[in-house]
């Protein structure tokens, strides 16, 4: 028998390791073998901001017991401990069956499948039949006759857009018609009793990224971009954001100029919004860290400080001031599981292409009975998503923040059923 299981870069946030599971867990099922579930850890993703120290003693772990399948299976536990265990919320960990087969000890072998963009590159794997060949030849040329049962564990290195979208391309939907969103249902058993949108009203959830992605200004008018994929000696401070690269930077008043537009269409009562955004504690946390590579003198540093405390306030005023908006405005346990309930709840979800979090959560929690629609706000060069789905262009709404199209977006909502008698809207018009 040969199973197979997914291990997912422990280092990433959880829908990142999501979109590993939901390409793996496809390609997997298309080979013929059966699937045993090792338990998800996101570090990233079920942590309390401050818990580095934490952090830092389970990361460790991490590696150790990634390398010994039976540790990596029993040592769990551990997390429970934790702040908020993301998967445990979900309920992912515990929606799989999965036979005992480490008790097969001696019967067991484990072989690598390691791929990524490379593989496809290096063995001139164009197609979905050449990857499961290769995959199948690779498996065949690793079994030893001694043993009676293979486990075949599916890590990503390096890239994966190619991959995944090849994947994803080929099979839409899990072929078992695995439903992750069910799974979820079942766990909290009323997973939208009690929501925060108001009840009878169209539901749109914003999400504004700033804290690892944003520029922060500073008082004297300099600018540092503060984006975490980035080594801190790459910072630098510059006199003139035109200096940056703001094309996939997006502003809270970004957000608040194309919210407004919309809800410009509705009778002030037929809407409900709910604003997250991890605000800009990160940003100041690092730049606290990394204060030593900036040639900031006593006076600068004083001044930073000082801003610190008032400066998620004063951005997001504007925004917290909308008509029938909700802000929930911070990084925390409570704030995240807010969000997610709240997002697969939503009948719009808006989102920018600065970040891909919300659209990877949306398109691993779809399912037939998903009807909302996510509008990802880009500035002139528009996103490729086909890494994450296959069927964007039936639910994801590409919007160019510089020319909207607002007609466009109710003609999706009233073909997904989305518009009712009790959400009134004024009469469309064409916005370019």
């Amino acid at each position: 028998m040969i199973y197979f299981t997914i291990i997912p870069l422990n280092y990433v946030g959880f829908t990142d390791q999501l979109m590993q599971f939901s390409a793996y867990y496809k390609l997997g099922l298309s080979l013929g073998y059966k699937y045993y579930h090792t338990p998800f850890v996101s570090t990233r993703s079920s942590k309390s901001i401050d818990s580095s120290f934490l952090e830092n003693i389970l990361g460790k772990i991490d590696k150790i017991a990634s390398k010994i399948p039976p540790l990596r299976e029993r040592y769990s536990w551990m997390r429970r401990a934790y702040d908020f265990d993301v998967y445990d919320f979900l309920g992912f960990n515990q929606g799989f069956n999965s036979d005992d087969i480490f008790s097969l000890k001696k019967e067991l072998q484990v072989i690598d499948v390691v791929i990524g963009d490379d593989t496809l590159l290096l063995n001139d794997i164009d197609s979905f039949g050449k990857l499961q060949k290769y995959i199948i030849d690779y498996i065949e040329s690793k079994i030893k006759l001694d043993f009676q049962n293979v486990l075949v564990e599916f890590k990503l290195e390096g890239k994966r857009y190619k991959l995944f979208a090849l994947i994803h391309s080929t099979i839409h939907d899990f072929q078992d018609s695995l439903s992750l969103r069910e799974i979820f249902c079942r766990k909290s058993k009323k997973p939208y009793e009690g929501s925060l949108f108001l009840d009878k009203k169209l539901k749109i959830l914003l999400h504004v990224r700033q804290g690892d992605t944003t520029v922060i200004k500073t008082p004297w008018q300099t600018y540092i971009p503060m984006h975490s994929l980035k080594k801190m000696k790459e910072y630098k401070e510059v006199e003139d954001i035109e200096h940056i690269d703001t094309k996939n930077i997006f502003y809270p008043p970004d957000y608040l100029n194309f919210i407004k537009g919309l809800i410009s269409y509705f009778d002030d009562d037929a809407y409900s919004i709910l604003t997250f955004s991890d605000g800009y504690h990160r940003a100041f946390m690092r730049l606290e860290k990394n204060i030593d590579t900036f040639n900031f003198n006593h006076a600068q540093i004083k001044s930073l400080k000082k801003i610190k405390s008032i400066y998620t306030k004063v951005h997001f005023k504007e925004i917290q001031n909308v008509n029938n908006n909700k802000c929930f405005i911070g990084e925390s346990s409570k704030h995240l599981s807010q969000l997610i309930r709240s997002t697969l709840d939503a009948d719009i979800v808006i989102t920018s292409s600065q970040q891909r979090m919300l659209p990877k959560l949306i398109e691993s929690y779809r399912d037939s009975e998903s009807k909302s629609i996510v509008i990802i706000l880009y500035k002139d060069r528009k996103p490729d998503y086909k890494d994450i789905t296959s069927m964007s262009d039936s639910q994801f709404i590409y919007t160019d923040l510089y020319r909207p199209n607002y007609e466009y977006i109710f003609q999706r909502l009233m073909y997904l059923n989305l518009m009712n008698p009790n959400r009134k809207i004024k009469e469309l018009t064409s916005v370019s």
